[in-house]
């Protein structure tokens, strides 16, 4: 049966993964519910700021007119402070009592841990040396990159994995001294290379396999391929560009990018089963209407989900041990949260923010196990009521401004 979005009003026909979480059917298409996930996430735009609670300067996702407070890092997983807390009021609506305590709840400047020298980076851990590096971990060096892990030396390179000293690549993985490179593997001291696999000092190439000294895909002898790189080099990088992408036109794609898949629809896939509509996902299974991911299990309608996850639905950032996230951003290490934002290491959580190794608790209020477990159900039934429970968090009360998030890249307004 096909319904009508109520924001964009297109038709789209819902499919019955919600009954899996025993949640309400979505009244959004896939896109308006992404959209809606994807405007509580900021990668990127990074500000100069002070510490609200130790006055140090800090770089901040949140600039310095936010209705609330925030604290550097170390100063929010401190004992410094503790997060507010309030009782739930069947009389309002939920999600006014959540704005409410968001906006009276200390947020933290960065996602990013166990660094060193990396005052710029957001979304990174374990990493050294690097600068506007997002998304990435266990890397050093880096600069300009996206999603780029175990990796050094890297220029300006997304999504790539184990390289070293590469320069604007995208989805390549063991590659070194590897210069605008797509979909390359195991490449190393070559240029403008296209879908290659265990290739080395190749120029100009596109879907070659344990090649080397080519040049548009044709053998040459190493003296004389040396000579016609050094004329090469001396064109203008606009022109190479150019000749680049009008080779990748003459040469077959794969359909999709797959790799050791079994019964799954999407791209940028490895080692994945039964998962449709699947983007970037390393490691998993059961999965449908997920972008980026890995070692996610049963997850629907999640944005940047796993590491691992599993039991999760319309969710953002919810990753590292997730187990039964629904409807929450940015909750790491966390069971059994529903309606949650900010929260790590902590069970059994309720329209909860900012909290940290708590359990059963409801607005940040503790409550005793046997309480906890009587009032959700009754929340539930109040937010059905008023049409919220099913639904993910509105645009309108997320802690950044639209233009800030990754909704913007992907659904500009």
């Amino acid at each position: 049966m096909q319904k009508t979005c109520k924001n964009c009003t297109q038709k789209f026909k819902p499919t019955n993964h919600h009954e899996k979480f025993q949640v309400p059917a979505p009244t959004l298409c896939y896109e308006c519910r992404q959209q809606r996930r994807l405007a509580w996430r900021n990668e990127h735009k990074l500000y100069k700021r002070t510490c609200d609670l130790c006055d140090k300067p800090i770089i901040s996702v949140h600039h310095d007119k936010t209705p609330f407070e925030v604290y550097c890092n170390e100063c929010w997983w401190s004992d410094k402070w503790s997060p507010p807390e309030q009782e739930f009021d069947f009389n309002r609506s939920f999600f006014d009592q959540f704005h409410e305590l968001l906006k009276k709840t200390p947020r933290i400047n960065l996602s990013a841990s166990n660094n060193e020298n990396c005052d710029y980076v957001n979304y990174t851990n374990y990493s050294k040396d690097s600068y506007l590096a997002i998304g990435g971990h266990h890397s050093e060096k880096c600069f300009y990159t996206w999603r780029t892990h175990d990796s050094l030396d890297c220029f300006e390179c997304a999504q790539c994995n184990k390289c070293s000293h590469c320069l604007e690549c995208t989805d390549c993985d063991n590659c070194y001294e590897l210069s605008y490179g797509q979909l390359c593997q195991g490449c190393d001291n070559s240029y403008f290379l296209y879908y290659c696999r265990s290739c080395s000092d190749c120029f100009l190439c596109c879907n070659l396999t344990h090649k080397k000294h080519c040049i548009f895909n044709e053998q040459f002898p190493p003296e004389e391929y040396k000579e016609k790189i050094t004329s090469l080099l001396q064109k203008p990088l606009s022109e190479l560009f150019q000749i680049f992408q009008n080779l990748q036109l003459k040469h077959p794609r794969k359909h999709l990018n797959m790799t050791n898949c079994e019964n799954s629809l999407g791209n940028y896939l490895v080692n994945c089963q039964n998962c449709t509509n699947v983007h970037s996902g390393k490691e998993c299974r059961d999965c449908h209407n997920v972008f980026m991911t890995e070692r996610a299990n049963d997850c629907v309608d999640c944005d940047v989900v796993g590491w691992p996850a599993e039991l999760c639905y319309e969710g953002i950032s919810t990753c590292v041990h997730a187990f039964n996230n629904k409807f929450s951003s940015t909750c790491w290490t966390c069971s059994d949260v529903e309606y949650c934002d900010s929260c790590f290491n902590s069970e059994n959580l309720f329209g909860c923010i900012g909290l940290r190794h708590n359990f059963f608790c409801i607005l940040n209020k503790q409550y005793e196990k046997e309480e906890y477990e009587e009032l959700v159900p009754k929340i539930i039934e109040h937010m059905k009521k008023n049409q919220e429970y099913g639904e993910f968090f509105p645009i309108k009360i997320s802690p950044f401004d639209y233009e800030e998030t990754i909704a913007q890249d992907y659904y500009p307004r």
